[in-house]
């Protein structure tokens, strides 16, 4: 080793035996690390829920409403067939007035 190596090398062992460290800090530095990252993970997945959670009540509601309007939309068709089959011998608009569908009064039976 040159000169100016070893006088690095030897700065770092003063440094790392410096009285002025707290004695219990090794023990305790892991312990706050695995700490911090555990916290850390736990709250992430928590907002990832939350965001997941909140995705998934939004397409309920849709489904919901598109299952309304489909609901809706056949309500409309069944109704529009009923009265085309009640209206099926009724006269042109232009009178006005519907005309009787029904059997005629004088036939036999």
């Amino acid at each position: 080793m040159d000169g100016r190596q070893l006088e690095w090398h030897n700065e770092g062992h003063d440094q790392a035996e410096d009285k002025n460290c707290v004695p219990y800090l090794p023990l305790v530095s892991p312990i706050y690390f695995v700490t911090f990252v555990l916290m850390a993970q736990f709250v992430l997945v928590n907002v990832v829920v939350a965001i997941l959670m909140q995705h998934l009540q939004k397409s309920n509601e849709e489904a919901k409403e598109d299952a309304e309007m489909d609901a809706e939309i056949i309500m409309e068709m069944i109704m529009t067939r009923h009265l085309s089959n009640i209206s099926v011998g009724s006269c042109s608009e232009s009178e006005g007035r519907a005309t009787y569908v029904g059997p005629r009064p004088n036939s036999p039976r």
